[in-house]
């Protein structure tokens, strides 16, 4: 399963959201953008990791709303 589209555009747009994502995963601000970027072309599974996912969970995104299919 991929992160869906909603929250690909929630980490582009929103910089508190990402800064607190990039904190969670241990990573840059600039490496979660490129993370997104990266998962565009299909060459990136960081933004799926457990750790990430729990964090989209913990700002209110069912499952549903995280994956597509």
């Amino acid at each position: 399963m991929n992160i869906s589209e909603l929250i690909l555009q929630k980490i582009e747009t929103d910089k508190v959201f990402r800064l607190e994502l990039a904190s969670k995963i241990d990573l840059s601000e600039r490496q979660i953008q490129n993370l997104v970027d990266n998962h565009r072309k299909g060459k990136s599974v960081r933004l799926r990791d457990a750790l990430a996912v729990d964090y989209y969970k913990s700002k209110g995104f069912s499952k549903k709303e995280i994956y597509t299919n």
